[in-house]
């Protein structure tokens, strides 16, 4: 337990380090503040009001989950796995008195880590930034139940995350590993289009499985559901991942 939590450790003060870490610290904190100044500026030239206090983190969580959650993992999950390799940095790490499972869990739950990280800057600056909008007087009732959407946004993203572990390791170039990875995500979310039949077993289809969470007692077991499949991905995409990185060689 020791080796894991000081691996775990030691990965989030590499990703500490980076200053893409910054650049998306920074992105989470102005999607917000700028999503509602412009709202403000548009809606009061306008004398409309079609979107509240209320609505704006819902707004900007469907940002994040569609758009800047994923490319956070899979930037993070690049760079730990191929970055690594890519920079013989990875060697080392595999040479220190750690077993590969407890190293390669270190590195998932630093991208889970990072993306609670990011989602809990997005939520914080959405609160705050929704006050300049209309509506402040339902602002506080609305906490609660937005707080909980944003933390249950977590888990999708956690088994993207996985996903791209898995995908990374069987790339020896980053750009290369990131350009399949943002395709291949792309590609996934069409099948909703395309084979909507075959996507709704798709972990990609439930980005925005957050929403289920605003709908009350009735939504339980679509939830539940939900949890069960998002589970299993996860699990198949650790366990594929894991295979990967104890057959590396050094």
């Amino acid at each position: 337990m020791h080796a894991l939590k000081a691996s775990l450790v030691n990965e989030m003060f590499k990703l500490a380090l980076r200053r893409k870490s910054l650049f998306f610290l920074a992105l989470c904190l102005l999607v917000p503040v700028g999503a509602a100044l412009t709202l403000d500026r548009v809606q009061a030239g306008y004398g409309l009001a079609f979107v509240g206090a209320g609505d704006l983190p819902m707004r900007v969580l469907w940002l994040f989950t569609s758009f800047l959650l994923p490319l956070i993992a899979f930037m993070t999950a690049v760079d730990l796995f191929t970055g690594e390799a890519e920079a013989g940095t990875l060697k080392t790490a595999l040479t220190r008195p750690v077993d590969r499972f407890r190293l390669y869990a270190a590195k998932i739950g630093a991208i889970f880590l990072s993306v609670c990280l990011y989602t809990a800057v997005g939520l914080l600056f959405s609160l705050i930034s929704a006050l300049l909008l209309q509506g402040r007087e339902d602002w506080a009732a609305g906490i609660l139940p937005t707080a909980t959407a944003f933390a249950a946004s977590v888990l999708p993203m956690t088994v993207l995350g996985a996903m791209a572990g898995f995908v990374a390791q069987l790339f020896k170039n980053t750009t290369g590993a990131l350009a399949v990875l943002i395709v291949l995500y792309a590609l996934l979310k069409l099948s909703v289009l395309l084979v909507p039949a075959v996507s709704a077993y798709l972990p990609v289809h439930y980005t925005d499985w957050h929403l289920l969470w605003t709908d009350g007692p009735t939504a339980w077991p679509q939830l539940t559901g939900i949890f069960a499949l998002l589970a299993a991905w996860g699990l198949i995409f650790f366990t594929a991942g894991y295979v990967l990185f104890d057959k590396k060689e050094l």
